[in-house]
């Protein structure tokens, strides 16, 4: 393993928090925004309500899905180590899936507030800010996940 890998494994893991923190942190501003701006003057029911509900369900569902997958893939590094100790994956792989991953969740959120904004459905907003603090909390980029590109096993 090169010494080059091992300071791209430790730099990538400081990009994947900084990363992974960026994304919930918008989510957590747009959200405050949307609530600011709302300022307990909500939107009336109307008939696209309803549609706009379902949409942010089937979204919230995809984007959960997507995010599960991709981040179960970027972080079972048992399936690709023999590739990682030839040389021919690098930690930017494992970062670009996990920012795909974090992109699919943040659209959960985006979409939830703005839904929130149009509808006054405060049960979305909730839902999706919660759903985008699990999946960053159980996300959070971990030491462990980088250390096969450092040459090492990772630690239990």
């Amino acid at each position: 393993m090169s010494g080059e890998t091992a300071k791209l494994a430790e730099s990538g893991l400081l990009q994947a928090r900084v990363i992974c923190a960026a994304f919930l942190v918008g989510v957590l501003v747009y959200a405050a925004l949307a609530v600011a701006l709302a300022d307990g003057q909500l939107a009336e029911p109307s008939p696209i309500s309803g549609l706009l509900f379902i949409i942010w369900l089937a979204v919230a569902v995809a984007g959960s899905l997507g995010w599960m997958f991709l981040w179960r893939r970027a972080t079972d590094m048992s399936a690709s180590r023999r590739e990682i100790l030839e040389g021919r994956v690098g930690p930017e792989r494992l970062l670009r899936l996990l920012i795909v991953a974090w992109a699919l969740l943040e659209a959960i959120g985006i979409f939830g507030a703005t839904v929130y904004l149009l509808t006054g459905r405060r049960e979305v907003l909730v839902l999706s800010v919660l759903v985008v603090a699990a999946g960053t909390a159980l996300s959070f980029p971990r030491s462990e996940w980088f250390a096969p590109f450092r040459g090492r096993t990772p630690s239990g």
